[in-house]
């Protein structure tokens, strides 16, 4: 099935948005791919786009300070995925982000969602309420924050 099309199926499903606003959501995410052991998101960067998973897995990881790779999580197919302190306060991420198998993903810059809550108020919402739902990768993301401040000190 055509990326754009499992993103419009899943607001269809998953929201009260109508036909003509995920016609208008979908017009602004980009496809992209990756393969296997490609990176997404490098620590230390930045990374304002939104991110849903049509095909495939990513997994999210930190390394410790002795050089090794520690998984917190996997993000699987009909996902959404941000780094909302790179998203929003344009804060670089202290979490790492890579492909375990070939993936389609569908992008949305943080230009692109800042054109889109003005044209669709309604969008604004539903990040705000999926943001609240990745609660925990947030959390996750304060917690190694703070854990980093007290290596370096």
């Amino acid at each position: 099935m055509d990326p754009i099309n499992v993103l419009s199926e899943l607001l269809i499903k998953e929201s009260s948005l109508t036909r003509e606003e995920i016609e208008l959501i979908c017009s602004y995410f980009q496809q992209q791919t990756l393969n296997r052991e490609d990176p997404l998101l490098k620590s230390g960067n930045k990374y304002k786009k939104i991110v849903f998973v049509v095909e495939g897995i990513l997994r999210v990881f930190i390394v410790d300070p002795d050089g090794e790779e520690i998984v917190k999580n996997f993000i699987e197919p009909n996902s959404f995925f941000s780094s909302p302190d790179s998203f929003e306060n344009n804060i670089s991420s202290v979490i790492n982000v890579s492909a375990v198998t070939d993936c389609k993903i569908l992008t949305l810059s943080k230009s692109d969602a800042d054109k889109l809550s003005c044209q669709l108020p309604k969008w604004e919402y539903l990040m705000k309420d999926g943001a609240m739902q990745a609660i925990t990768v947030d959390s996750f993301t304060e917690y190694i924050r703070n854990i980093l401040f007290i290596i370096q000190c």
